[in-house]
C-alpha cells in the first residue's frame, strides 16, 4: 500500500511529467487525458512511503507513453517538482550501495546531492559514473537519447576492485504502468 507521502508524489509525477511532455510537444492535453495511468508498486518488505522515486515514477511514464525504453544500466532517484526541478534526497549512500549490489555503474543524482556524494570514500565512489541533474530535461537526456549529454555535469570515477562488497542477485522490483 502506497503511503501518502507517495500518492503526493505520484501526482506530482504526473503533473511534471505533463508539463514536460506538452512544453517539448510530445504530447497534448487532449491526449494525455486519454491515457489512462494505472502505477502498480507491488506489496514487500520495504515501505513504499517518500518522494526520492520522482525521477524514476517520471521515466516510467515517458517510456510507457513514447513507448522507449531507458537506456540500460542506469539507475536514477530524486524528487520532482511539479516545474519538474529535481529536488535533493536522502540516504545517497544507501542508494549507491544496492547500484554496487546490482552492478549498476551509471546513476542520476540530484545536483543537490553533490556535496553528500563528494563526502563518500574515494573507493568506494569507484566504477560509477554520476549524472547531477537539476531538471527532468536533464533525466530525459541522460535516460532517452543518445545525442551529447556533455554539457551536464558527469562525474566518472574509474573501477575499483579494492572495494569488497557482497553482491546480492535479485530481480529489481517491477513498476507496471498501464
Amino acid at each position: 500500500m502506497l503511503g501518502d507521502v507517495m500518492k503526493e508524489s505520484v501526482e506530482v509525477v504526473k503533473m511534471a511529467t505533463f508539463n514536460f511532455l506538452e512544453g517539448n510537444g510530445i504530447l497534448n492535453k487532449e491526449s494525455f487525458d486519454k491515457i489512462g495511468i494505472h502505477l502498480h508498486i507491488p506489496h514487500g518488505a520495504i515501505p513504499k512511503d517518500g518522494p526520492s522515486a520522482g525521477v524514476a515514477l517520471f521515466c516510467a511514464l515517458v517510456s510507457s507513453i513514447i513507448q522507449k525504453p531507458l537506456k540500460s544500466n542506469l539507475a536514477m532517484t530524486g524528487e520532482i517538482s511539479t516545474l519538474g526541478e529535481v529536488i535533493a534526497i536522502g540516504g545517497v549512500r544507501e542508494k549507491l550501495t544496492a547500484c554496487k549490489n546490482h552492478r549498476i555503474t551509471n546513476v542520476i543524482l540530484p545536483y543537490s546531492n553533490e556535496k553528500s556524494f563528494n563526502k563518500l570514500p574515494e573507493e568506494f565512489k569507484s566504477g560509477f559514473t554520476i549524472y547531477f541533474v537539476k531538471h527532468i530535461s536533464e533525466v530525459y537526456w541522460i535516460a532517452f537519447t543518445d545525442e551529447d549529454i556533455s554539457d551536464i555535469k558527469k562525474v566518472s570515477f574509474p573501477e575499483d576492485a579494492t572495494l569488497d562488497l557482497n553482491f546480492i542477485d535479485l530481480a529489481p522490483p517491477q513498476f507496471d504502468l498501464l
